[in-house]
């Protein structure tokens, strides 16, 4: 199986008999929102992987995700040494290091909690009780739905050029861009196709921007919803109110 394959999978929304896919997805929202401001706010490594622990135990626990999500951080792998390198080079101390690399492994783990536990239909109607136009809203619905698969036919497309010569990985960095170009003729046009073949589709189902239209699906939110978020409320403020605390204290110094 191909990197590309891999990666696609990584986005692909599968449903699971957990917790999490059946929370309402604005508390997951809002959780995850919370979570990628409070970020910012936090500096202490170890604060921050508290968050990072609580976190993971719902993605194993309460969503069974754990291990796509682990998956998807090993895809950034290249972005987390480049963190790791250009904060080391200018503090040269390795609690400084660490700080920004958690804050960036929490906020990847921040937007997995929506997106790998909230289907895209639950999405668009996110999107739809945030009061956002069905244009804007059916429009990140369907991006969200074709990430996987564009990815999926590009993957197609590397395998049918190599089973016809083409070398990807040969040559120096230069020259493996150039290889990848008549990689992305196809996929334009396989793009194309696919976004008039979705028109063509909206189009017979009396799809109308503009017109209120009901739903199969209502957004409702249950005891389990309140529990939920008001638990993770409490160990986000404790969290916070700890850091904030502990900077006061330095302050007083």
């Amino acid at each position: 199986m191909s990197v590309i394959s891999r990666f696609s999978k990584v986005f692909l929304f599968e449903e699971k008999d957990a917790l999490l896919f059946r929370l309402d997805p604005r508390i997951k929202l809002i959780k995850s929102i919370i979570l990628m401001v409070i970020v910012f706010f936090i500096q202490d490594p170890i604060k921050i992987g508290i968050l990072m622990a609580t976190l993971l135990v719902e993605f194993k626990i309460l969503g069974k995700v754990l291990f796509k999500v682990l998956r998807s951080i090993l895809y950034l792998t290249p972005i987390l040494i480049l963190i790791i390198v250009a904060n080391y080079l200018a503090t040269y101390d390795i609690i400084d290091t660490l700080s920004p690399l958690l804050r960036f492994l929490l906020f990847v783990m921040a937007v997995d909690l929506f997106f790998f536990t909230t289907s895209p239909d639950d999405f668009s109607l996110t999107l739809e009780a945030l009061r956002l136009p069905m244009t804007i809203s059916l429009s990140f619905s369907l991006a969200l739905r074709f990430i996987p698969t564009l990815s999926m036919e590009l993957n197609d497309i590397i395998e049918a050029q190599i089973s016809r010569g083409l070398q990807l990985d040969k040559g120096n960095i230069l020259t493996r861009i150039r290889n990848y170009i008549p990689l992305l003729i196809p996929l334009i046009v396989l793009s194309i196709k696919r976004s008039i073949e979705v028109a063509e589709a909206l189009e017979i189902r009396g799809l109308r921007p503009g017109v209120k239209r009901t739903s199969y699906k209502t957004l409702v939110l249950s005891g389990v919803d309140y529990a939920y978020i008001i638990i993770s409320l409490i160990i986000i403020i404790a969290i916070y109110l700890l850091e904030l605390k502990h900077l006061i204290s330095l302050a007083k110094l």
